[in-house]
């Protein structure tokens, strides 16, 4: 089912937006209307130009190149959903983008280790600071339980 969607005005000057085709951004905003409320879409050429340019002249030879264009900026990952063996496409970033109030849950099951195998899940460098940041945080206040004698049985 279709879903509205917000459209951040920082994606307009995204430097990776810039450089996409005109057809290729239309297909990535077009991509968040009919993805699931977890970034998931099927992934199939016809089914993107069905849904996305029902009566534009593409063919879904077109769309798979505009596509194959999301791919290579990195802004969606193609693979096979482990239970089914579909081949879906994800959004990265997605929870960055679209807040979903009452999201439903997807029709797929993505494991945290099938997406980082592609990227999806590892955190850039500031967020992985962070979480090493709050480990660290979070040992130091531990060992200091213990220093004090606050925590007996480790």
């Amino acid at each position: 089912m279709a879903r509205k969607r917000m459209i951040d005005p920082q994606f307009w000057c995204d430097e990776k937006m810039i450089v996409l085709s005109h057809s290729a951004r239309l297909l990535f905003i077009g991509l968040w209307n009919f993805c699931d409320d977890q970034g998931i879409h099927k992934n199939s050429d016809l089914k993107l130009k069905a849904e996305i340019f029902p009566a534009d002249d593409l063919t879904k030879d077109d769309v798979k190149k505009l596509k194959d264009e999301l791919i290579k900026m990195d802004l969606i990952v193609a693979f096979k959903e482990e239970v089914s063996g579909d081949e879906i496409l994800v959004v990265k970033n997605w929870k960055k983008y679209q807040k979903i109030n009452r999201p439903i849950p997807s029709k797929y099951k993505i494991s945290e280790d099938s997406m980082s195998r592609h990227g999806l899940i590892s955190g850039n460098r500031i967020e992985q600071n962070i979480k090493e940041y709050n480990k660290t945080k979070q040992n130091m206040g531990f060992s200091e339980k213990i220093q004090k004698g606050e925590i007996i049985n480790v």
